[in-house]
């Protein structure tokens, strides 16, 4: 079997936009939680913490981890019994047939 990783596949741009998103996000993350030690106790302080909790976890880092993730294409070399296909991950992968995957699916 044969597994193929191609890292930064679609470039450095995806790579940059990722490090420029968790800058954003963990700017204004940090930027939420200085307003909320400032802020009297109550629901407005905590109104800044989940605005930071949000920014820094969702924008900081998941976000970031789905746009660098962009950037890897995963290749697998698949074999059912006698028939082997190669899947990618694209919508164009073909049977050894000539069949895309998607029919050889709805077929069986």
């Amino acid at each position: 079997m044969s597994h193929e990783m191609h890292h930064l596949d679609l470039g450095l741009w995806a790579l940059f936009l990722a490090y420029g998103t968790s800058i954003a996000g963990s700017f204004v993350g940090l930027s939420c939680a200085r307003r909320a030690a400032t802020t009297p106790l109550g629901p407005t302080c905590r109104r800044w913490l989940v605005m930071a909790a949000l920014s820094i976890s969702g924008v900081g880092i998941r976000m970031t981890h789905f746009i660098a993730m962009m950037g890897f294409a995963v290749s697998l070399m698949h074999y059912c019994g006698m028939a082997g296909f190669h899947a990618s991950l694209d919508s164009t992968a073909t049977t050894p047939e000539g069949a895309t995957l998607l029919d050889s699916m709805l077929q069986a």
